[in-house]
């Protein structure tokens, strides 16, 4: 992945951001990318400045450039132009590497402010049209982060939903760390080991963990292992809010004290996989998600899946500018599958943006991972079918009737082969028929002969 990074610098961030929490988030956020990620930053005011090319997600570069370049970021402008920082954005995902997909964040505790209300208007036009346009035929997918009611929120959706990214509003400094943790985990689907009243369970196949709780001031974070021994956290990771562990003891891990929301992200040998249609249809049609139970990336048969485990599914829109008033999630139905996976029914869906918490295990093992559904109006779609009937298994509390769309390379190469064999059956049946012609016509010339 290829992060772009639009950090607003205008004057305003003297008051709305004071402590600079914002360059905090920041670091959390990279901290959790991955060792092949690379990562871009602009700052931005009246105009917009590269303050970084793309560079590689290493703890030198992260750690280093921020406090190298702290005053870089520091708030001076006197204006807010959100046109120019995006179509630098831009220019530099025209360079991304090859099969590498691009994504930019914007950080704004603001709305198009330029000093002239001619100019305000002619810019967020240009935004709304030929920008917006250029992203989506980029592939390019904007993610927007507002933290204070000064942000045009509804400006900021019209840029992100059609792109494929959404909005998420921070009420406070304070919450910006957590906001950048949702949105990396919607961004990277990474897996998830489920932390109930302060305990998660790990299991012997995780290889990697790292926990996030976002720092806040008086509020230490305390970590118990298995043993019942407190374990010893760098004094870095804790200010970054990341905290790495290799190889984590197996058994219930403790968390105490901290800011109160806390992710465990995993690298595990067993995963779970997740398959999406490819174009869900909002309005009048239903759809399905499939997920399987993988060991070094490869599904597990039904005889190797206890038969106590069982998985729940959560659905909540993510079309929502702040927890205040959002709706609560809503359980979903979860069917089984004569291959041994599960299929997720999902409701009708209105226009925007989904995102389903998938949960599986016993009392064993936990996997839980996000994914983002986008429900695009029929006229919208394109030639991509919705899903399909299926044979699953009810489970005793839920039936599901629908798999996901086959995979697209699968759906191709069907319909590449049955042209391939019509083609072959209308070239055979050709030759037949002009060889019968010719040997009517042969046998009736030599009778005439004769």
């Amino acid at each position: 992945m290829d992060a772009i990074l639009l950090l607003d610098t205008s004057a305003s961030m003297l008051e709305t951001d004071p402590g600079d929490r914002r360059l905090a988030a920041l670091r959390l956020f990279l901290s959790l990318l991955d060792d092949g990620d690379r990562f871009a930053l602009i700052g931005f005011d009246a105009e917009a400045k590269v303050l970084s090319d793309f560079r590689n997600v290493t703890e030198e570069n992260v750690v280093g450039w921020l406090a190298a370049n702290h005053r870089e970021m520091a708030p001076q402008g006197s204006y807010t132009n959100l046109l120019a920082p995006v179509a630098a954005a831009l220019e530099l995902a025209g360079r991304r590497r090859t099969g590498v997909p691009a994504l930019i964040i914007l950080l704004t505790d603001g709305r198009m402010d330029t000093g002239s209300a001619e100019s305000d208007r002619r810019f967020s036009e240009e935004l709304r049209t030929r920008t917006l346009q250029a992203l989506i035929a980029e592939g390019v997918h904007l993610y927007g982060l507002a933290f204070s009611d000064r942000s045009d929120l509804a400006f900021l959706q019209d840029l992100a939903q059609p792109s494929g990214g959404f909005v998420r509003m921070a009420g406070t400094p304070e919450e910006l760390p957590r906001v950048f943790a949702e949105i990396f985990e919607a961004i990277k689907r990474p897996m998830r080991l489920p932390v109930i009243d302060g305990h998660f369970r790990v299991d012997g196949e995780v290889s990697e963990l790292k926990l996030v709780s976002p720092p806040q001031a008086g509020a230490e974070l305390i970590l118990m292992s298995p043993a019942g021994d407190r374990v010893n956290v760098d004094a870095a990771e804790a200010s970054a809010g990341v905290i790495h562990l290799q190889r984590p003891q197996a058994g219930d891990w403790r968390i105490d004290g901290g800011s109160g929301k806390t992710w465990v992200f995993v690298d595990s040998d067993l995963a779970l996989d997740v398959q999406v249609p490819e174009v869900i249809l909002a309005g009048n049609v239903s759809s399905a998600v499939g997920a399987w139970l993988t060991r070094d990336g490869l599904r597990l048969q039904p005889d190797a899946i206890a038969s106590t485990v069982s998985m729940s599914a959560f659905l909540h829109g993510l079309d929502r500018s702040s927890e205040m008033g959002a709706p609560g999630p809503q359980q979903l139905a979860v069917g089984r599958r004569t291959d041994g996976g599960f299929v997720v029914s999902l409701p009708v869906l209105e226009t925007g943006l989904h995102e389903l918490q998938l949960t599986v295990g016993d009392g064993t093992f936990r996997r839980s991972r996000n994914v983002v559904l986008h429900a695009r109006e029929v006229s919208a779609a394109t030639a991509t079918s919705p899903a399909v009937p299926a044979e699953a298994t009810p489970s005793r509390s839920s039936v599901a009737n629908h798999v996901p769309v086959a995979p697209r390379d699968a759906v191709v190469t069907e319909v590449a082969f049955q042209e391939a064999l019509n083609r072959f059956l209308l070239v055979n049946i050709t030759i037949v028929a002009v060889s019968a012609a010719g040997y009517a016509f042969w046998r009736c010339f030599r009778n005439r002969s004769r």
